[in-house]
């Protein structure tokens, strides 16, 4: 839950509460796309985001500066995903 903001922890508890969604009423139930991918999930096919949060990410000029902008997070539950069966 620390990657939140408090704001936005209230978004996705009311997104959460909002839903008949199956998940515990959690924040650590939901992520990004890329975020199931890195425990490999795959969002189902046509789901759209349970809430978007806005939030800030680090970006690097040419120059090496880094600074931060503005970025809207698409989040989704874990109802909304299902397991990738990974081949070794």
């Amino acid at each position: 839950m620390s990657q939140f903001s408090p704001t936005n922890v209230a978004l996705v508890e009311a997104a959460l509460e909002a839903t008949d969604c199956s998940c515990h009423p959690d924040t650590g139930t939901v992520k990004t796309y890329n975020g199931w991918k890195e425990f490999d999930r795959q969002v189902h096919r046509g789901e759209k985001a349970l809430v978007s949060v806005p939030t800030f990410i680090a970006t690097e000029d040419d120059n090496g500066k880094v600074s931060t902008r503005p970025w809207k997070a698409h989040l989704f539950c874990e109802c909304q995903t299902m397991k990738l069966n990974k081949k070794e």
